[in-house]
């Protein structure tokens, strides 16, 4: 199995939403997985464990809506830190939610920019939306994101450094090289490059 299938992706977006009763369970699937592709996410996802080992779930679901859902600085829409309130993320979403649908990827009651969404998109798509995906929206996101939390990122800052490893690992497979440095002023995806 190849860090680049779709289940380790699938499992990491999981772990990018609210956490409800299954989150353990979700979490223990997703290192199973890394493991057994060679995932590099591994590691950050046992740093994770640990960081969280002393949460209850009620304790762990109040600082994700801290952390995730109270502040924009730390949104985890993706679009928001690329455009803000701009009339360009909304087109951008309308692309992602056609995407989205092409690629059966189900929403998940979040906004079609949200990070979750982007993540199980790449392995989905033709190589070089993929790798736009990650270098325009996701990739410079996940830094706005750690960014905005500043001297308050753990716990979460092992996951989202798993998911930005396993996103570089699947574009790394799926186009058989490493990413380039990744760049704001790389035009994000439009509707025209959505393929399948």
């Amino acid at each position: 199995m190849m860090a680049s299938e779709p289940d380790l992706l699938d499992r990491l977006a999981a772990l990018l939403l609210y956490p409800g009763d299954g989150h353990a369970k979700a979490l223990s699937a997703c290192i199973e997985t890394a493991a057994g592709s060679g995932s590099a996410a591994g590691g950050h996802l046992r740093d994770y464990v640990a960081a969280i080992d002393d949460y209850s779930l009620a304790d762990l679901q109040e600082l994700f809506v801290r952390r995730f859902e109270h502040n924009p600085k730390t949104a985890l829409e993706v679009g928001w830190h690329i455009y803000g309130e701009r009339y360009e993320r909304g087109a951008l979403m309308a692309m992602l939610r056609r995407t989205l649908a092409q690629a059966g990827v189900e929403e998940n009651g979040e906004l079609p920019d949200h990070a979750s969404h982007v993540l199980q998109l790449i392995p989905r798509v033709e190589p070089g939306l993929a790798v736009r995906l990650a270098n325009t929206l996701l990739l410079p996101a996940l830094d706005s994101i750690e960014q905005g939390l500043g001297d308050n990122r753990a716990p979460f800052v092992h996951l989202l450094h798993a998911v930005r490893v396993a996103a570089a690992e699947a574009l790394q497979a799926k186009n058989g090289r490493l990413l380039k440095k990744y760049s704001r002023l790389d035009e994000p995806p439009t509707a025209d490059d959505v393929s399948f």
